[in-house]
């Protein structure tokens, strides 16, 4: 995220979390496969529409996360398990 803030193209690996952070605004690789990483590099280096691409997507996926945005869900979860008047129902 900091990186597609920075308006820097993205490679990372198409597991755990990354998939759902970056959308279709990085390169995935898998990050088991030397192939893969070296594919994933060679087309970042050499595309150069692919990688202004990516930093356009990039500027737009950085804003779906914020400190602001995620305080915000974790008080509609914790309304939620209280109830909105903030106590428990019994």
């Amino acid at each position: 995220i900091e990186a597609m803030r920075c308006k820097v193209p993205v490679i990372t690996s198409n597991i755990t979390s990354m998939p759902e952070v970056g959308g279709d605004a990085v390169c995935y690789v898998d990050p088991y496969s030397v192939q893969s990483i070296c594919e994933g590099l060679t087309r970042m280096w050499k595309d150069e529409i692919y990688r202004s691409d990516l930093i356009i997507k990039g500027n737009q996926q950085y804003k779906k996360f914020s400190w602001d945005i995620t305080a915000n869900r974790l008080w509609q979860s914790v309304e939620t398990v209280l109830g909105k008047t903030g106590k428990m129902d019994q």
